[in-house]
């Protein structure tokens, strides 16, 4: 068996960015060809696998959407949220985050507002506390709610309007909050070099690899290096455990699935538990084909399926019709238009077709999807043209 070594060359915090950490480590020796295998695979592995934190959504108080402006504050929102993207936290434990945690922040003016003035959960803790968020005047004042998770890679929100990413991890919030495209991977940039020592005629495993890590400081180079590692090592040790099956075994260990088994032999149960219902309800003898039983059960069912979503659907609209149409939690756009057109509950808006709110000055063909969307979210529709 091959005798690995891992040192560690160097490790330093970059004098041009404070928030930049860089690692060069030696690892091998290792065969011909093997070297640039297990340094791709590290590479890759430091760049997707490693987790870490990030702020994922805001709650700014008084700012409707991102192109706000508030008074005495220099920065538009969007340019907050910019800044709070850019906030590099980490964990004072190694224990994972089971659920999301909330942050918070209230600054009054004057002054510079900077990472140092986040009252963050006890557990984490900031990289940089010198990071610039905003700068506020005389009379202004800044308040705001963020949530951290914990997370690989990162996130684009692909629609800022779905409310439905508000529900996250126990978390109902009827707040809004804005989405940021988080970004949780510590490792900025991984290079590797592979280098030979001496003739392969006289020692084979003469390869050694030559890797670089930059991180943002919410893992350090080392530790990042030794959870890819371990990743990697349980990865490869449990395919190892695996045995190869021929196909006939295969189809044979699928089909005969107990999970899978036990779930159509309820589905059948159930099935003939109704049918022998349904018949002695109505004393009708089993003479019917199996085809048209199972005809008359879909069609009964489908039936009572329908009256059943028709239930939930009025008490819905029972719930919602005399609520007011900020209870929805629309874009300022769409909520303006709305509010314009002298609508003020949300059972004005559901007698209302689509023809009918295309009629409504600046409520074009985006607002109305939108209006549809946050509508279905509540388990409401629109009238029928």
């Amino acid at each position: 068996m091959q005798n690995f070594f891992l040192s560690c060359k160097e490790i330093r915090i970059e004098p041009t960015s404070p928030r930049t950490y860089y690692g060069c480590f030696y690892l091998g020796p290792f065969e011909n060809g093997q070297g640039l295998t297990v340094a791709n695979t590290l590479r890759r592995t430091l760049l997707s696998e490693i987790s870490g934190l990030a702020i994922t959504s805001v709650k700014v108080n008084d700012a409707y959407h991102e192109y706000s402006m508030l008074p005495g504050v220099r920065e538009t929102v969007l340019d907050i949220l910019l800044n709070l993207k850019e906030i590099i936290l980490t964990k004072k434990n190694k224990k994972p985050l089971i659920q999301t945690q909330l942050g918070y922040l209230q600054v009054r003016g004057p002054g510079v507002v900077r990472a140092s003035d986040l009252k963050l959960p006890p557990m984490i803790q900031c990289i940089d506390p010198d990071q610039y968020i905003a700068t506020l005047s005389e009379n202004g004042y800044l308040n705001l709610k963020f949530r951290i998770d914990e997370g690989k890679n990162f996130i684009f929100q692909k629609n800022p309007f779905d409310l439905s990413n508000f529900h996250r991890k126990g978390l109902l919030v009827d707040e809004r909050f804005l989405l940021i495209d988080a970004v949780f991977t510590p490792v900025k940039k991984v290079n590797y070099t592979v280098e030979s020592y001496g003739a392969e005629s006289i020692e084979k495993a003469n390869q050694v690899i030559i890797l670089e890590v930059w991180t943002n400081g919410g893992v350090s180079p080392k530790e990042a290096v030794s959870q890819t590692l371990n990743y990697l090592r349980m990865l490869f040790s449990g395919l190892g455990q695996l045995k190869v099956l021929q196909s006939t075994l295969t189809n044979y260990s699928l089909n005969n699935n107990k999970k899978s088994q036990q779930v159509l032999k309820k589905i059948n149960n159930d099935l003939d538990l109704f049918q022998a219902r349904f018949f002695k309800k109505r004393k009708i003898k089993h003479i019917v084909p199996d085809l048209m039983t199972q005809e008359l059960s879909k069609s009964i069912k489908n039936k009572r399926k329908e009256e059943y979503l028709e239930e939930i659907n009025q008490q819905t609209i029972k719930e919602w019709k005399n609520k007011n149409i900020n209870d929805l939690g629309l874009p300022f756009r769409v909520f303006n238009c709305l509010y314009k057109a002298k609508i003020q509950t949300i059972g004005e808006i559901l007698e209302m077709n689509p023809t009918d709110l295309k009629e409504i000055p600046g409520l074009g063909q985006h607002s109305l999807w939108v209006l549809k969307e946050t509508l279905k979210l509540k388990g409401l529709t629109l009238k029928q043209n």
